[in-house]
């Protein structure tokens, strides 16, 4: 990346396209859930995880796939909460959907985004 796709505040000023080719390209799952714990986006490596695909997973929730009083239904809460980051390394995830897969949890705040819309 070029740093001319850095704006004067540090933040990207490019399409969303670079951004979703970078998390589609990473080989950990990556997904943004609403404040109904909602699935809005998910990478590949995220429906290779949850064994379903995107369609299957944006608009359905997280405890479809993880007991709905799993620890990560926790972290989600202290963090909307808190507005702040926490993690936490071989948390185990079991799940007739996803099998038993100990994995490390970032659970963060993404900002809100104000979107802009054309009339006309």
């Amino acid at each position: 990346m070029s740093l001319s796709a850095i704006n004067n505040h540090g933040a990207w000023s490019g399409s969303t396209a670079l951004i979703d080719a970078v998390l589609s390209g990473l080989t950990y799952p990556v997904f943004a859930l609403d404040e109904g714990s909602h699935f809005v986006y998910v990478n590949p490596a995220a429906e290779e995880f949850f064994r379903a695909s995107q369609g299957m997973l944006l608009g359905s929730s997280l405890s479809v796939y993880l007991e709905a009083d799993h620890q990560v239904f926790t972290m989600i809460r202290r963090v909307q909460l808190s507005r702040s980051s926490i993690s936490d390394q071989g948390v185990e995830l079991r799940s007739a959907k996803i099998g038993q897969r100990l994995v490390n949890i970032q659970v963060s705040m993404l900002p809100e985004i104000t979107e802009v819309g054309c009339n006309g």
